[in-house]
């Protein structure tokens, strides 16, 4: 739930954060469980009729959603793939990566749910957050997450002294976290200010604290196959089956040298550390020790994965890719024989 609250907050008061100089470059996607994308809607929406995108609309339609519009999200409910929703994500990634449309600056965010990961494989103007369950129990009016005026004017040089303006997504998420704060009564302001300054430098992947934390990602790995290794899915590259293919969220796919996941697959694995480490973190720490491998020259942590699908085709899908002989602690059994045992 405070996962949902948060992305609530980052909805109501992102006008806010725009006018200081804050930008969310990236379509900002949530996988939710499949039969809860209307009722995730509904929790997200800062009004009784949310604005969601159907996708027979014009562009000039959709443009008009965003007109005018200084606290409420535009949604788009991403069920299939086709020609039309392929209009649509390259509209949105547009007006997220120049914050205008039609001329007009945006200052709300267009917001992507869907159930089906593999429709989004593709996408690197993705930031995908998943959020399991029973949206329906969620209900917070958003006069209980914008602060009053005189608070976020107190914070706002603060908010600058730590994180300058930037279009980094995590800074932005803490920001949304750290408005929630500011509402609290019961937490005087140098309480606030104390935990303003944590959060804010919580999401600084730079920071020397996070040097070490891919000790703590093996460690997550580890306890997580332990878990879940009757269910974990494996396949060898380079063919890959059709139950693989439709559960590419949920298999780790290897070959001699290296193992490839998918994103919503780490989100699960560490999802217990990310109260105290961005996701970003993890995944700088990991590329530092060259254990994860990305491209060259490239600001995303994901790199295509060639395969093959039945009957030859052929076929790519953008994944994380580890160094598989760096997944395992010294004198401990391979990752991929651990799971197949």
């Amino acid at each position: 739930m405070e996962r949902i609250k948060v992305l609530k907050s980052l909805i109501v008061n992102f006008p806010i954060f725009w006018s200081w100089g804050y930008r969310i470059t990236k379509i900002l996607t949530i996988l939710v469980d499949e039969g809860q994308e209307q009722k995730a809607i509904e929790a997200l929406s800062t009004f009784e009729k949310p604005l969601v995108i159907d996708e027979y609309l014009k562009e000039n339609d959709i443009a008009e959603m965003f007109a005018n519009n200084r606290s409420q999200a535009v949604f788009y409910l991403l069920s299939q793939k086709n020609k039309r929703t392929e209009r649509i994500l390259d509209f949105l990634q547009l007006a997220v990566s120049t914050s205008y449309v039609k001329g007009n600056p945006v200052s709300v965010i267009p917001i992507v749910i869907t159930s089906k990961a593999m429709l989004l494989d593709e996408r690197e103007m993705h930031f995908m957050i998943s959020i399991d369950g029973d949206w329906s129990n969620f209900n917070l009016h958003y006069r209980e997450i914008v602060p009053d005026a005189k608070d976020i004017n107190s914070a706002e040089i603060l908010y600058r002294e730590v994180v300058p303006p930037s279009d980094d997504i995590a800074n932005i998420m803490n920001l949304a976290n750290i408005m929630i704060y500011l509402k609290d009564r019961n937490v005087d302001m140098r309480e606030q200010r104390f935990m303003m300054i944590r959060n804010l430098i919580s999401s600084n992947e730079n920071l020397q604290a996070y040097e070490g934390l891919e000790e703590l990602f093996l460690y997550l790995l580890e306890q997580w196959i332990g878990e879940n290794a009757e269910m974990v899915m494996v396949c060898e590259l380079p063919c890959v089956d059709n139950n693989a293919y439709n559960h590419l969220a949920e298999t780790l796919f290897y070959t001699d040298d290296y193992v490839f996941m998918h994103e919503i697959l780490f989100q699960k694995i560490t999802k217990s550390s990310e109260s105290q480490y961005p996701i970003n973190a993890l995944k700088m720490a990991l590329k530092n020790a060259e254990i994860l491998i990305t491209e060259s020259k490239s600001s995303v942590y994901t790199t295509k994965m060639n395969f093959y699908r039945e009957m030859g085709m052929f076929d790519r899908k953008r994944m994380l890719k580890f160094q598989r002989s760096k997944l395992s602690r010294p004198g401990e059994m391979d990752i991929i024989d651990a799971i197949s045992l």
